[in-house]
């Protein structure tokens, strides 16, 4: 039988990638009361910035008030396919960031865009969708207050060129920012698999990770049922800057749509027999598998595809609609105890 497993993962990126600020919300850094910080809220907008408009003796107090998050042309800027445009804002550094890796999280900036930080330049970005983080620990300093400054082009020459699909500008910052504190040994990507064994009936947790330096460091793995009961816990060295951790783990409660069973991970670095770093993150074990015509969710039929006469027919198992059967070029839903008849129907509706 000709199956196709679809790998399912669980992304916690902490530094780069496409994440939601979910991924890093749930995190204790040692010795920091707030290692998140948002900068949402009222930043200054100009249309046509001065010259060096990112230098910190720029007079931006008399630009116009925007709210971040939020597109310019929903708050009456009318900004242009490649004009260039400028937000500033000032920030507070809190005082337990020192000795902490600082970063600034952008989590939707369209499209293309570049950052400066106390006049001096970090980097740029295009695609206005993924997150982005910028290392801005030489440029601040803890306790200080510093001026962040974002230049944004909505470009017709960018890839996804969103505003074309959009028929509107759909530039600005679109999304959150955060100021994060992060140790100086972090994960640099955390990622989890729920392996299920063949009876789909026991698990198997692969926890693949790369820290952000190559140094001594214990990783400590627990992981809690919903009612916040211990179910396993592991710790051991790790052995290189990269790697992976399989945990076997029996017969867990398992994720599917009608019972979305959520265990949580949570993941611990540990130096000189100090916690200095902890990310909870929520997981629900299942496994996908696209057998010939049909999408397997733990062994089980979630929907099925067809072709009649070179159309696409997507059949999802108890569920009906008549109205899509009367629009053959939509997706038709027939309960799976009636997909004769359902086809008859669709040869009929076309």
């Amino acid at each position: 039988m000709n199956k196709q497993k679809v790998a399912i993962y669980l992304f916690g990126m902490l530094l780069w990638g496409c994440s939601n600020r979910q991924e890093i919300k749930n995190i204790e850094v040692f010795g920091v009361e707030n290692p998140i910080v948002l900068l949402n809220g009222t930043w200054k907008f100009s249309m046509v910035p001065p010259e060096k408009f990112w230098e910190n003796d720029v007079d931006f107090q008399r630009w116009s008030d925007i709210l971040v998050p939020g597109e310019c042309q929903m708050q009456g800027f009318a900004i242009k396919h490649d004009r260039p445009y400028a937000y500033k804002t000032t920030f507070q550094v809190p005082p337990d960031y020192l000795g902490q890796q600082i970063l600034l999280n952008f989590y939707g900036v369209y499209s293309y865009a570049r950052v400066w930080v106390n006049g001096q330049f970090v980097r740029d970005h295009f695609g206005g969708f993924t997150k982005r983080s910028c290392d801005i620990t030489g440029i601040v300093s803890a306790g200080e207050k510093a001026i962040l400054t974002v230049e944004i082009v909505d470009r017709t020459d960018d890839i996804s060129y969103g505003s074309g699909y959009a028929k509107h500008q759909i530039g600005g910052i679109l999304r959150d920012v955060e100021l994060a504190a992060l140790p100086k040994q972090n994960f640099r990507k955390l990622h989890f698999e729920t392996d299920l064994d063949e009876n789909y009936k026991n698990a198997e947790l692969k926890v693949a990770y790369e820290l952000n330096q190559n140094s001594p460091v214990k990783i400590k793995i627990k992981l809690l049922d919903a009612k916040k009961n211990l179910v396993m816990a592991l710790e051991e060295e790790a052995k290189s800057q990269s790697g992976q951790i399989s945990i076997p783990i029996e017969n867990p409660r398992k994720w599917d749509a009608e019972h979305p069973n959520l265990y949580t991970v949570i993941t611990s670095l540990i130096e000189h027999g100090e916690t200095t770093f902890k990310i909870s993150k929520n997981i629900g074990f299942r496994e996908v598998v696209l057998d010939r015509n049909r999408l397997l969710v733990n062994g089980k039929p979630a929907c099925r595809f067809d072709k009649i006469d070179g159309e696409n027919i997507l059949f999802i198992n108890d569920m009906w609609d008549y109205n899509s059967l009367l629009w053959g070029n939509y997706m038709k839903l027939i309960p799976s105890e009636n997909e004769w008849q359902g086809q008859i129907f669709m040869k009929i509706s076309n």
